[in-house]
């Protein structure tokens, strides 16, 4: 006797059936259909028999639309395009000395410039973080351009 489906296969399929499979839905991980995900999530989430049977009923429904939603299925298609395009990439050297420096960077700029929106002054700030008021204002023009929108 084969092993029986899991809730992606009935899925698949189209041959899920709320009465005899909706104990997959509170069982199974979360399937990679957001509407579907969607369904699961409320159905596992709930207690209330009627509701639950509701719920089953909606997905079941939600199954066989799915086989109509060409969009979805062209987007799955473009992810997992993308996936195995970023999973075939060549390795890049990653210099993380420069990442923890930026990091550095981009923390102290915004603690100046979150003292700067308290009221502070330049001078002050630069008290606090002992540099001179001219660095504390080189800094904060320097986190403007890594925020604004490119």
């Amino acid at each position: 006797m084969p092993a029986p489906k899991t809730l992606e296969e009935h899925v698949r399929d189209a041959s899920f059936r709320a009465r005899r499979h909706r104990d997959l839905l509170a069982t199974s991980p979360a399937l990679p259909w957001r509407q579907l995900a969607a369904l699961q999530s409320a159905f596992a989430a709930t207690d209330h028999e009627l509701e639950r049977r509701s719920l089953a009923v909606a997905f079941e429904r939600a199954v066989r639309e799915l086989d109509v939603d060409e969009n979805e299925l062209a987007e799955r298609e473009r992810a997992e395009r993308e996936l195995r395009e970023l999973l075939d990439a060549e390795p890049v050297e990653v210099d993380l000395d420069a990442l923890a420096a930026e990091l550095d960077r981009s923390t102290l700029a915004t603690w100046r410039r979150d003292l700067r929106r308290s009221g502070l002054s330049y001078r002050a700030i630069g008290v606090r973080v002992g540099e001179n008021a001219s660095k504390v204002q080189r800094e904060l023009r320097w986190l403007e351009r890594q925020l604004a929108p490119r």
